[in-house]
């Protein structure tokens, strides 16, 4: 009995998430077939499910690691835009300096059969980013950079005056 009632939940979720996805699609995008939309989506959904969440995991990791420090980056810079009037310097700055250290966090979460070659001589890159082999040497190069970006801002307001 409990493996029916399992069984008709999901079964109630999938279908309620298939069918609110299919409408926000549609009322975004009135061109597309309501239909065709919750077809493409639920094969999807059952091809996604069958590959496995580990490899799905595997393959999303290292492009989270290099997204996510960009990301928090740039929603902390906005957060603290009232110290720099907004100005785009700050922005670049702080997201070229992150670049790269995000770049190695996501080449460093990598499965370990793909960290060979050239991989692993760039690797060694993270050794001199504190904070590395935990994923976060991206952190120290962040600060530099807004550093850098709000003294530019800085001195740039002063030319002005």
């Amino acid at each position: 009995m409990t493996a029916i009632i399992v069984i008709l939940a999901c079964l109630k979720t999938g279908i309620g998430l298939l069918t609110s996805f299919g409408d926000t699609a549609v009322e975004l995008f009135p061109r597309l077939k309501y239909r065709k939309v919750v077809f493409w989506a639920a094969l999807l959904s059952l091809i996604i499910a069958n590959v496995g969440l580990n490899e799905i995991l595997a393959i999303s990791e290292p492009v989270m690691y290099f997204l996510y420090p960009l990301a928090i980056v740039l929603i902390l810079t906005a957060l603290a835009e009232h110290l720099f009037a907004d100005d785009r310097v700050v922005y670049v700055m702080t997201t070229i300096f992150t670049f790269v250290p995000a770049l190695l966090d996501g080449l460093n979460a990598l499965p370990a059969g793909l960290k060979g070659g050239w991989v692993h001589q760039v690797l060694g890159w993270g050794q001199y980013l504190p904070g590395f082999s935990m994923g976060l040497g991206w952190i120290c190069p962040a600060i530099v950079g807004f550093s850098i970006g709000w003294i530019w801002h800085g001195l740039r307001r002063y030319k002005r005056q």
